[in-house]
């Protein structure tokens, strides 16, 4: 089950453009949370990825 869910969370981050940010985001959570379940955290990097880019275009939405 959980390689499934992984594989699902970076296929969805790849069709965003967010492949690379989160493998990032998720190598530096692992860290933070040693004892979390790989599917949970790349899941967890992937919702923190997406927010931030969300943010962002909201700031240029904003500013423009």
């Amino acid at each position: 089950m959980g390689m499934d869910k992984i594989e699902e969370v970076l296929h969805e981050a790849y069709n965003i453009g967010k492949y690379k940010e989160v493998l990032s985001m998720s190598k530096e959570l692992g860290k933070e949370f040693p004892y979390l379940e790989m599917a949970d955290l790349f899941e967890k990097a992937f919702n923190m990825v997406r927010e931030e880019t969300i943010n962002d275009i909201k700031k240029k939405t904003i500013t423009n």
